[in-house]
């Protein structure tokens, strides 16, 4: 395991916080979680950022971010099981939308007929399948989850009316990335990025 991956890193100092405060044992396992989320995030966030930034495409970088992360905190979603892949795939997946503006516009040549025809359809799913929460559904109430997939709708219309108000290509930029994070509530897209990620186990 590498000294910097945020398993480690969270287990050694949630082990301190035990050790040195004034905490229960038994929170052990949450402090954990919480610091490998908040750690994994952090070098998510300053790796695509900083990717972005040399290559001249930040704001659309940091639009991409906001959008895809934003509705993954509450609506969830598949992943890798390792945070390697997971943190390859999601930044290759940031910036390949944010680089992808330009090409969309000559392909869609009527934006707003786009986003009229599919957001209602990515609404339908949000509906349909956020939460995805996996191994933390069992911990949540059904209240929980029912108020986790309303703010996963609110999060995404929020971002569906920005981009009526925003140039076409910032527009496609939001666009892809409700689609791209929708896609991995759905049980296709689930099946599709866990048999990938069987695969990329197996060779290791």
């Amino acid at each position: 395991m590498s000294a910097f991956s945020p398993k480690l890193i969270a287990t050694k100092f949630s082990e301190r916080a035990i050790l040195f405060g004034n905490i229960d044992p038994r929170e052990k396992d949450r402090i954990r979680y919480g610091l490998e989320w908040g750690i994994s995030g952090f070098y998510q966030i300053a790796l695509t950022l900083l990717i972005g930034y040399s290559v001249g495409i930040f704001m659309e970088t940091l639009l991409v971010l906001t959008t895809i992360s934003s509705l993954r905190l509450f609506a969830g979603g598949a992943h890798f099981s390792n945070f390697n892949y997971c943190l390859i795939a999601s930044v290759s997946l940031i910036i390949g939308i944010a680089f992808s503006g330009p090409f969309l516009l000559h392909i869609f040549s009527n934006v707003n007929t786009l986003l009229l025809i599919t957001y209602p359809i990515l609404l339908a799913f949000l509906w349909n399948y956020a939460p995805v929460l996996f191994k933390k559904r069992n911990k949540k109430s059904n209240r929980e989850i029912q108020q986790a997939k309303h703010i996963s709708i609110t999060i995404s219309a929020a971002f569906m009316l920005l981009s009526f108000c925003l140039p076409d290509i910032y527009a496609l930029a939001i666009y892809t990335s409700l689609f791209f994070q929708v896609c991995t509530i759905t049980p296709f897209g689930i099946k599709i990025i866990h048999f990938i990620d069987s695969k990329l186990t197996k060779r290791r």
